[in-house]
């Protein structure tokens, strides 16, 4: 939404107009550069523009507006300006780079913290997608990243984003079920969600230790012949593995750089969509580049980060190619995804981790 509420004359050529431009859902920390056409300042001071963030459930009126038409708009961020001026009768095309409220929480670049933007409850839905009443989806349960697989924060999705630095910054700009708004996130960190015991589980899917974060790596269960309940054909496991050709080992990742390097100085080069890709060098090497399709992550606007993202998206396609599937009785009910087993495999006994399960 806009308004252009005034146009007024103050000198022969010179146009300026007082504006009210409603710029995004709030409420927001605050506004850094404003793009107009190809000009571009650092803030909006620079074009006499001041930010009204969108503060709920009230928000003071701009003190511009007339008597009986002074309303706030709570919840929506506004930018105003006495005296814009104006060009060829237009204020041109302007865009602005907008602070949100979880701005500066990942890393030193105004990055978010994936782990604010998901975490949150019913009785706490902080700045949460899915939990906040405001602008969320009202999510009515606890989404859990503080504790991992196991309960143990050391394994918790909080901990592996913060250790691989996977710092994101999404734009929620078109009206989609909140589930794809969280896949993307999901996608974008390496990350996967687990429903269990009423609650939510973001699932980091590191399997190194890094830092301070360790993978669940405990094996559950230790299933034997006996457990499995044998196939028509007769054997205990279905072993599937796609064709070495079909494996991709190139992933690359589209994103929107903040800051390109090769235009770092030029800053109406910001944003702009970005291709690049780290391969599994080991794989490359064996078997020459297999380049996937490209995966687009517009919620990453570092490189560093999208760089990470191919480089994992690589390996997991080239080591997780094989599928085993088996049938267990009913004691292993509690099995759920993510779980580690070993099964029995020539002889000896191979760890699988369940992806999937389906019940008859």
């Amino acid at each position: 939404k806009s308004w252009l509420w005034l146009v007024l004359p103050f000198a022969a050529g010179a146009v300026f107009a007082k504006v009210m431009l409603a710029i995004c859902e709030g409420e927001i920390a605050g506004v850094d550069r404003v793009w107009n056409g190809k000009d571009v300042k650092a803030s909006p001071g620079e074009y006499l523009l001041s930010v009204l963030t969108g503060t709920r459930p009230t928000q003071t009126a701009w003190s511009e507006l007339p008597a009986g038409k002074d309303l706030g708009y709570p919840g929506i961020a506004l930018v105003v300006a006495k005296t814009l001026k104006s060009v060829a009768g237009t204020i041109g095309q302007m865009s602005f780079e907008v602070k949100g409220l979880l701005h500066g929480t990942g890393g030193s670049a105004g990055d978010a913290n994936p782990a604010d933007i998901l975490k949150g409850s019913v009785a706490s839905p902080a700045s949460s997608i899915l939990c906040n009443v405001g602008y969320g989806a009202r999510f009515p349960f606890t989404v859990e990243v503080e504790n991992g697989l196991g309960g143990s924060s050391a394994s918790s999705y909080r901990r592996y984003v913060e250790q691989e630095g996977l710092w994101i910054s999404p734009a929620f700009t078109d009206q989609r079920p909140a589930r794809q708004h969280l896949q993307d996130v999901l996608d974008a960190t390496n990350a996967t969600c687990l429903w269990t015991g009423g609650t939510l589980l973001i699932v980091p899917l590191g399997d190194q230790t890094l830092g301070t974060f360790t993978p669940v790596s405990a094996t559950r269960y230790d299933i034997t012949a006996v457990d499995i309940i044998p196939r028509e054909n007769g054997a205990l496991l279905d072993i599937t593995a796609p064709p070495s050709t079909d494996i991709y080992n190139v992933a690359p990742v589209e994103f929107l750089e903040r800051t390109p390097t090769a235009a770092a100085t030029d800053t109406g080069h910001a944003y702009n969509v970005s291709i690049v890709d780290d391969p599994d060098p080991v794989d490359v090497a064996l078997r020459g580049e297999r380049k996937a399709p490209v995966f687009s992550a517009h919620a990453i606007c570092l490189r560093d980060v999208a760089l990470k993202i191919s480089r994992i998206r690589a390996q997991r396609m080239v080591r997780q190619g094989t599928k085993v599937t088996f049938t267990l009785p009913w004691k292993y009910a509690r099995l759920e995804p993510l779980d580690i087993v070993s099964v029995p495999f020539l002889g000896t006994t191979m760890p699988v981790q369940i992806g999937s399960i389906k019940e008859d």
